[in-house]
């Protein structure tokens, strides 16, 4: 009985027909290794932790809101020239030898003094907004928050009360 894998292939079957399903087999077997190591990297839907709450509360905001928000928080934030400063200042404390660890620590005081008052600009912000709005605005506001952060969490951490 002839060998089954010697056979010649069936006539009328191209040469290049196989090479073409080959090619789509590998294509095929990339896609799904792709997928299942995103899936294996990150996890699979609904396992994410929910969001920091200070993203929420800006996220859940109407976008022109956000908008207006972002439009008047450019004013506090430091220009890129600035911030790219900031990191030379740190990169020269950090490459001296010896270290200074005076010189390091006012630096880094520096920077945490910048992101303070940048978030009490931000606290400001939010407040100023929150304050003008309706009773029925801030309602919808604050469903549309546990919305969000409900959202991103595992279906077994979510609220109870439902």
């Amino acid at each position: 009985m002839p060998d089954p894998a010697s056979r010649p292939a069936a006539p009328g079957t191209k040469p290049w027909l196989r090479v073409v399903l080959g090619l789509s087999l590998m294509l095929n077997l990339l896609i799904v290794g792709l997928v299942l190591g995103a899936v294996i990297r990150f996890g699979g839907p609904g396992e994410r932790p929910p969001p920091p709450t200070g993203v929420a509360m800006f996220r859940a905001l109407p976008s022109d809101d956000r908008r207006a928000m972002r439009d008047h928080l450019r004013e506090a934030l430091l220009p890129p020239s600035d911030r790219r400063s900031e990191a030379e200042d740190l990169a020269e404390v950090l490459s001296a030898d010896p270290l200074d660890d005076a010189a390091l620590l006012s630096v880094l005081d520096q920077h945490a003094a910048r992101r303070e008052a940048f978030q009490q600009e931000l606290r400001q912000a939010w407040l100023g907004h929150v304050t003008t709005m309706t009773a029925d605005e801030r309602a919808a506001y604050a469903e549309r928050l546990v919305e969000f952060s409900d959202q991103h969490r595992h279906p077994e951490h979510g609220r109870e009360d439902r």
